[in-house]
């Protein structure tokens, strides 16, 4: 399984306070609160854009988000607190 399948697969298991657009490279990965895909990923509440390689670091948890935030490596747009809360979710 791919780093964007699992990412995919876990923002459709999360309960989300809002919709979600992770912008990983070329990919695009975007859910509504039921985790379901979202066909205009451009009305997202909150949007995501990192490389896959500090995705990566999020996931496995080398890299903590706040650091890639506050280093720029990661982007975010719209509600912080849908971010903050994917923290927890992607780590998972």
């Amino acid at each position: 399984m791919s780093l964007e399948e699992k990412i995919q697969s876990k923002l459709q298991e999360a309960s989300l306070a809002g919709s979600v657009c992770i912008n990983v490279d070329d990919t695009q990965i975007a859910v509504d609160t039921d985790g379901k895909k979202l066909d205009d990923p451009s009305s997202a509440d909150c949007t995501l854009s990192l490389d896959k390689e500090t995705l990566s670091g999020i996931v496995d948890g080398s890299i903590d988000p706040m650091n890639a935030y506050f280093s720029g490596s990661l982007k975010i747009q719209g509600d912080m607190s849908i971010a903050m809360s994917l923290s927890s979710v992607l780590k998972q």
